[in-house]
């Protein structure tokens, strides 16, 4: 049975933090949290075109699309365009070592970058976000946000 879970929206002078607060991944993650994911995360602003994830490349770690769409497929399966997704979950996984998917930005966006050391961090200090990214425990999304604005920072 999917659980619905109200999102906590974080209001802070930091944009990234309230579009974590906003995630579907994120849901029900007190601010303490999403801080300090923020902090073992790496942002980065993705370009139109920009390959996020290639299939059966070697898995660099975890990415979830903030901001923007992306366009992901598989071999046999048609694309489909996402908007706060993630990818890399097979990389949770222990001895998954490539993608599955191939996922290309199809707007500019910010994806928060998991590298092997933050996805550790993850499986020992968020069960709960590691459980909904490999589909173990659903949440049926909250309506997304459009337009919340991660400005850059120079």
């Amino acid at each position: 049975m999917a659980a619905f879970l109200v999102p906590q929206i974080v209001r802070t002078p930091d944009p990234v933090l309230e579009a974590m607060s906003l995630h579907p991944l994120f849901q029900g993650a007190s601010t303490r949290l999403l801080r300090t994911l923020r902090t073992a995360a790496r942002t980065r602003h993705v370009a139109t075109g920009e390959r996020l994830v290639r299939q059966d490349a070697a898995a660099s770690g975890f990415l979830v699309l903030l901001e923007g769409s992306a366009d992901v497929g598989s071999r046999g399966a048609p694309q489909r365009r996402v908007y706060a997704s993630h990818f890399g979950s097979e990389r949770l996984l222990a001895g998954r070592q490539r993608s599955a998917v191939t996922a290309t930005a199809t707007e500019p966006g910010v994806v928060l970058e998991f590298g092997h050391a933050g996805t550790r961090w993850l499986r020992v200090h968020a069960p709960d976000v590691v459980r909904r990214a490999l589909g173990v425990e659903t949440v049926r999304p909250a309506p997304v946000r459009r337009g919340v604005a991660v400005a850059r920072t120079a």
